[in-house]
């Protein structure tokens, strides 16, 4: 339920993102322009739709006004106004807009600026769910290949073009998690800006190094850049870029549960949006101040702010703006409801939670009319009603597609509680497997995130140390007399911060190590039983055996392939818990034993501790029967018994991972005599003297069964005159080719 919760939030900060247009996107580069355009580009931030009223009335007049000073624009006049056009939409959130202006201007571009900057607006200022046909990685392998061309310098480009295109590939890699390509692109911003006066792109680089830091892991370097750029910002009048670090500074205390903080920098994001006409992101700087009460346990005081976004909202008639405040006031009443259980408080969550859902399915908002219907789900669970919920997942399930794992984990998680709430337990089971399948999965995509984000820190620091060296060794081109009075207090410095960054890397990496090993060991014991599992025994079978023969008994287990269905899920858990434990108590001196599948436990021993094959299979017997009978469980097992060393003359010819092989075969047959008589059943197989190695050398599973047709493996089972079914030897043509 903890990796839920953080899904959740995740899912909130995402959807803020997207509908507040807090993109991290760049602001849009000025260039000599028409007077009419001027004006609209001073008020692209304070007041888009001035900028939008102005633009249109340029393109309806196309008065052929001359430039605002005596230099030509790189871009022509009809183009700048078009990309300003959707640049002020797209700060309205009219994202549809905007795109329809940018691609016929990108599809027709024939000057190299004209396509930069398009493909920077729709890069930048579009999130990418709203451009299905442009995804971040077409985009990045276009816009990277521009850089390249810029580097060679195959086509002259506008001053800022590289820097602007840098940053957007840089905010493109971060969006994709692609590390390694984001710090490249930022070195190459460091040094573009290096030695310049340049406070705009120093900002917007302080501001991205903020965000790399942050997904990093590093989360001091990212507060120090983000106080940068938030000073640049607010010292320049930067007002999009303050609004973007303040956003990000909020979300970093917000993960820390850090609200005090939080609040202050949502303050200062109401403050600047109030000082301008963009209504849409006044609105949405007060809906985040409100999720923060409501996750701070102050759910009146969200409702207050809530309401008045809502009525912010109904003046400017902004639909998805509308869905959304919609969204976060049922989401609200839900919360409420589901403290005070008020009949009030469901009639009211349900209510604007639907007003949510028709508008998010009349945008084609699937995720997020999808989050409406779980929450109307889960306020009919709360409701009694778990009947109508099981409809509303059922059809969430089947509309949602795979790209949504966090919702469908949701759903299939209320599913199986509303299932049991109906007492239908097998539906239940069903839906509880699919939910931990889909959570296992989501967890393994968040540890190979988490291994990239390790393996940057690293790297990071190996970066840190050479750049170190070399400005270490740039030092000592100087003058004699410049080395000498500096060089000891340049080392004492670099000494001091290299054993400072050292001694924190260590420390953060010895943490690591820590982490890993524990995850190797969850890893190689099974879940429940903690038992071994087939992921250790690999480097266990060579170190077990010295030179003492011993039998290897592989036991198959039916009632640990259908426990979760015999006693659900909870009680499954604990059974298989004190399977192990006293599986380990029993066989304590006598056997290693390892949980090599989930209905398959193997039993390694020495012979001399037994007086024969079949003393040992009884002793195992003997247990599985006591314990199936404490815990009401089916008793039958069946177990296939091989020593080790298998052929006597040649200890080593058949290895301990090809002798697991022959067991699987003799299991074969013992599940054969089990099925045939429902008792417990067992079955051994043996060499006789002297027999070749070489006639192994293959595939055990075929060659045993040509040795037992050949009389060179014997057969030993709890019903000597059992006709065995030998997959193999009743395929003639095989056998044909094995004589």
């Amino acid at each position: 339920m903890k990796y839920i919760e953080q899904y959740k939030r995740a899912f909130i900060a995402l959807f803020l993102l997207q509908i507040s247009q807090i993109t991290q996107a760049l602001e849009f580069v000025d260039a000599t322009m028409p007077v009419m355009l001027k004006y609209a580009y001073q008020a692209r931030h304070t007041d888009p739709q001035r900028c939008i009223e102005l633009s249109e009335r340029y393109n309806l007049k196309q008065l052929p006004e001359q430039p605002a000073n005596n230099q030509l624009s790189v871009i022509p006049s009809t183009h700048n106004s078009t990309l300003l056009l959707a640049y002020c939409r797209a700060q309205l959130s009219q994202y549809s807009l905007a795109l329809d202006l940018l691609l016929p201007l990108l599809e027709n571009a024939q000057n190299k600026e004209v396509e930069i900057r398009t493909l920077n607006l729709i890069a930048s200022e579009i999130p990418k769910d709203e451009r299905p046909q442009l995804s971040n990685i077409l985009l990045l392998s276009v816009l990277s290949e521009l850089q390249m061309n810029i580097e060679k310098k195959s086509f002259v480009n506008s001053p800022g073009s590289s820097l602007t295109l840098l940053l957007t590939l840089t905010n493109l890699s971060l969006q994709e998690d692609h590390y390694r390509d984001a710090h490249l692109y930022l070195e190459k911003i460091k040094d573009l800006l290096k030695g310049s006066k340049n406070e705009k792109g120093q900002a917007w680089l302080s501001y991205y190094l903020g965000i790399y830091y942050d997904q990093v892991g590093q989360p001091q370097l990212s507060s120090l850049h983000f106080q940068s750029a938030n000073n640049i910002a607010e010292k320049n009048g930067l007002i999009k870029l303050s609004g973007l670090v303040k956003n990000s500074i909020i979300k970093m205390y917000q993960s820390k549960y850090r609200f005090t903080l939080a609040f202050d920098f949502a303050n200062q994001s109401i403050k600047l949006h109030m000082a301008t006409k963009n209504t849409v992101k006044q609105a949405n700087s007060i809906i985040q101040f409100a999720i923060l009460k409501r996750q701070n346990k102050e759910v009146n005081e969200a409702l207050i702010y809530l309401f008045n976004a809502l009525e912010l909202i109904k003046g400017i008639r902004n639909q998805p703006a509308l869905a959304y405040v919609y969204l976060e006031l049922g989401r609200t009443y839900a919360s409420l409801a589901q403290q005070t259980s008020n009949s009030s408080d469901i009639e009211l969550a349900q209510k604007y939670l639907q007003n949510a859902r028709i508008i998010f399915n009349q945008l084609n908002k699937e995720s997020y009319a999808i989050e409406s219907i779980l929450l109307l789900a889960k306020l009919n669970i709360i409701n009694n009603d778990p009947a109508l919920a099981i409809l509303q997942l059922e059809k969430t399930l089947q509309f949602s597609s795979v790209e949504h794992p966090l919702l469908r984990v949701q759903a299939y998680e209320m599913l199986a509680l509303s299932y049991e709430l109906i007492n239908e337990p097998q539906q239940a089971i069903q839906h509880f497997k699919n939910f931990h399948a889909l959570q296992n999965n989501i967890k393994e995509r968040l540890f190979k995130l988490q291994q990239l984000q390790i393996s940057e820190q690293l790297q990071l620091l190996e970066q840190t140390l050479e750049q170190d060296k070399l400005e270490t060794q740039n030092q000592g081109l100087k003058s004699k007399a410049e080395i000498y009075k500096t060089s000891a207090y340049l080392s004492m410095i670099m000494f001091m911060i290299t054993c400072g960054v050292l001694i924190y890397k260590l420390s953060r990496n010895k943490k690591l190590r820590k982490s890993e090993r524990i995850a190797r060991h969850e890893i190689n014991f099974h879940s429940r039983t903690k038992l071994p599992t087939q992921q250790s025994h690999l480097q266990q079978f060579s170190t077990i055996y010295r030179n003492k023969p011993q039998f290897y008994a592989l036991v198959h287990i039916p009632f640990l392939s259908e426990l979760n269905e015999l006693v659900g899920d909870l009680l499954a858990c604990k059974v298989e818990q004190k399977l192990g434990r006293q599986l380990n108590e029993y066989f304590a001196k006598d056997a290693y034993i390892f949980h090599l599948r989930d209905n398959q436990i193997l039993f390694i021993s020495e012979q001399q501790q037994y007086k024969n094959a079949p003393y040992f299979v009884k002793k195992i017997e003997q247990f599985f029967d006591r314990f199936s009978k404490e815990n009401q469980l089916p008793q039958n097992i069946s177990t296939g018994v091989v020593a080790f060393p298998f052929l006597e003359n040649v200890s080593r010819a058949i290895t301990p991972m090809r002798t697991i092989n022959l067991n699987n075969l003799a299991l074969f047959a013992a599940n054969q005599i089990r099925l045939e008589t429902n008792k417990n059943s067992w079955v051994e197989l043996s060499a006789i003297n002297n027999l070749p190695p070489a006639f192994f050398d293959g595939d055990l599973w075929k060659l045993g069964q040509t040795a037992i047709n050949k009389g060179l493996v014997k057969i030993n089972s709890s019903d000597n005159d059992f006709a065995f079914n030998w997959p193999i030897l009743n395929d003639s043509s095989l056998t044909e080719q094995q004589d």
